[in-house]
């Protein structure tokens, strides 16, 4: 296998627990509270969604050390395709809040993935 889909194998299952962590404490917080604020869910649920590809990306680029950009911009576009699959296979259509979320995700992805190749090395002492 190459190191390509090693790296994006990786950052997957980190997007996918990220995932799973942040809407499972956004969905306690929200039962806890006692009121469901429905015009605010869709903004809450997409920029959760970006910050688990943000951390995907910045793993993906973590492992690799090179390619930052093209490795978050492959884990916005796999997390995008796994969206896609399950809107489509639960029948919901798409709108031009689709573009704007998958423009999203995109876009955090490239960044985290730009974050992990630029950072500054630690000073070991």
């Amino acid at each position: 296998m190459g190191k390509t889909v090693k790296v994006l194998l990786s950052a997957a299952g980190v997007m996918g627990a990220s995932a799973l962590l942040l809407l499972a404490g956004a969905a306690l917080v929200l039962s806890k509270a006692g009121f469901m604020p429905w015009d605010f869910l869709p903004l809450l649920t997409t920029a959760l969604c970006c910050a688990a590809v943000f951390a995907g990306g910045l793993t993906s680029s973590l492992l690799s050390g090179e390619r930052g950009l093209w490795y978050g911009l492959g884990c916005g576009a796999l997390f995008a395709a796994c969206l896609g699959a399950a809107a489509f296979f639960t029948g919901q259509t798409f709108g031009p809040a689709a573009l704007g979320k998958l423009a999203a995700l995109l876009l955090s992805g490239a960044i985290g993935g730009v974050l992990g190749v630029n950072r500054k090395k630690r000073v070991k002492l």
